[in-house]
Parts: structure tokens; sequence; C-alpha cells
């Protein structure tokens, strides 16, 4: 776990605000699924994990996605905001104590650094291996491979636009993204908030009840489609510090991997 390799930063980080502190999630997880490796962030919203994990631990390459084109250019404003925060490097600095060198209140005086203009922040070249690309999930392709695939509270909204068909469509395209004994992280949320989606839009409302699948059926239709289940981390470990305050959902988080032969 995060805390296991780089220590306890608990006052780095929160749950939202600016983005500058890890997601409990990320920190519940076994860094290295993200060590050295490429990730795919899927439904990545306005980048705040996609930048956390880049930037913190020594990614290949991060690659985040999202249908919404607003979104995606929060995202890459947030990444010019991250890497405009990083101190300068030394030998005596972890990369993670230098996310908070420069203070915000002079990233809003002076304005963020374009990512064109800025230097490698890591080994890695952070943040240049970072991307983000408007797509829909359903219509997207890579010729490219990723060894983690993160895919966090979305696996609901995929399924209400997609139905049954769009969703298995989904896994399929994941384990045809994932490198052999890659991994697949997904949060899976609860057949009750399809409910309370469906009484807030009336085109979820009329799919619903076309849906057969549960989410509680997930994990056999991993197995079928080419994944092992590879642990569960409870709500309980990803629980921020403070969560009742923070509108937490306790989603458990699951970790998959792709089979040698499916």
């Amino acid at each position: 776990m995060f805390t296991e390799r780089y220590g306890n930063y608990q006052n780095y980080y929160s749950m939202r605000g600016d983005g500058s502190v890890l997601d409990s999630r990320i920190k519940a997880l076994p860094y290295d699924l993200f060590e050295n490796t490429s990730v795919l962030d899927v439904g990545c919203n306005n980048g705040t994990i996609t930048t956390q994990v880049a930037s913190l631990f020594n990614v290949k390459y991060a690659l985040g996605i999202d249908i919404d084109l607003t979104l995606i250019k929060k995202a890459e404003k947030h990444l010019e905001f991250v890497a405009s925060r990083i101190g300068p490097s030394n030998d005596h600095c972890p990369m993670i104590s230098r996310h908070n060198f420069y203070p915000i209140s002079s990233i809003k005086k002076f304005s963020r650094i374009q990512k064109k203009f800025q230097g490698s922040l890591n080994e890695q070249g952070f943040p240049h291996n970072v991307q983000f690309q408007a797509v829909d999930i359903q219509r997207w392709q890579s010729k490219k491979r990723f060894h983690t695939i993160l895919a966090l509270s979305i696996t609901k909204w995929i399924h209400l636009n997609g139905l049954d068909e769009g969703l298995l469509a989904f896994f399929k395209n994941m384990h045809a993204v994932l490198e052999t004994d890659g991994a697949l992280i997904i949060e899976p949320q609860s057949w009750d908030s399809y409910l309370k989606a469906a009484k807030k839009n009336s085109i979820f409302e009329r799919s619903l009840p076309k849906i057969r699948i549960r989410p509680e059926n997930f994990p056999e239709i991993l197995e079928q489609n080419g994944f092992d289940l590879q642990t569960v981390v409870s709500s309980e470990d990803t629980k921020p510090k403070n969560y009742e305050q923070k509108g937490f959902l306790k989603r458990d988080v699951f970790v998959y991997r792709k089979k040698r032969n499916p």
C-alpha cells in the first residue's frame, strides 16, 4: 500500500479540494499497480486521480479519458496547476514532499505554467507523460496496451447508457487493451444508486427495465471475460479522514487481473 512505501502523508491529502491530496482509494491500493507502469483512467472527470497517480508514482505513461470535453479541458488545466506547485528536485527531497512546495496563492496570483513550457519534474517526464482525451468509451479503440486500468465509479453510467450490451462490450474492450497480467480496478455502484439515477433522469428511467445484469453479477461476468479476481479493498480501508463531512460513499474496490489463458 501507499503508506508502506511512502510513509504516512495523510495531512497532505484530501478527497476533493484542489486535488493536491491523494485520493483515499488510490492510497489503499498496492503501489505496484502503478509503479513503472502505464495507466488508463476511464471516466477521468477533471483529471485529479490521473494526475495524482502520474505525479506520485513512477508512471511511464498515464491517459485519462472522459466523454465530456469540458471536463477534459479542466483536466488539462488541473495537470498544469499540480505541476506548477511542484518544487525543485534534489536527492534528499522525494516527489511527494515537493508537491505543495509552491502555495496555491502564488499559483492563483502568478498563474500556472503551461505544460508546453514546463520541464520534466521526475525521471518519467511528468507532466509530459500524461495525456487527456475526450472519447466515448463505447466507441473508443486503442492500439496502445496498459498495465493498469482505473474504472472508479463509472460502470453504472456505462451500464445505464449502453445497457447490458454496452457493459459487456466495455469489459471486453478493457480486456483487449490490458497487457497480460494487467490489472482492472473497478468500483461498482450499487443497484440502489441505479434506481436513484433513474428517478432524476428520464432516459435512465426508460433504460432501467431493460437491464438484466446487476452489480452483484459482475464477478461472474468478468470471470467469463478473461479476468481473475485478485483482491477486494474494503470501503473501510478506502475511508478518508472525516469522511462523514466529505460525502463518502461506502463502495468496495475490486482488483482483477487479466488471465494469461482466458
